[in-house]
């Protein structure tokens, strides 16, 4: 609302508006934020285990190919039982 004076009546509700804006911007971006770090880290850590359990590494790669290969002829065998093409 405006006076006579043509100055508004309640400049705090506009203020207070802006700082919850600013307040909820700043928020998302440290969730967005310690997410990534969080991910750095983790990336970091696997570093430190590759380099000091290198077999442990390599039986884990070797194992999680496998895997991938299974999943894939499940799913090739799944679409010929089913007739589905792609």
């Amino acid at each position: 609302m405006r006076s006579a004076r043509g100055v508004s009546s309640l400049p705090c509700c506009s203020a207070a508006s802006a700082v919850l804006a600013f307040l909820a911007a700043l928020g998302m971006h440290a969730l967005l934020y310690f997410n990534w770090l969080t991910r750095q880290w983790e990336r970091v850590r696997l570093l430190l285990v590759a380099l000091s359990h290198r077999r442990l590494v390599a039986r884990l790669r070797r194992d999680r190919r496998a895997l991938i290969r299974m999943f894939e002829a499940s799913v090739r065998e799944y679409r010929a039982a089913t007739g589905r093409g792609t």
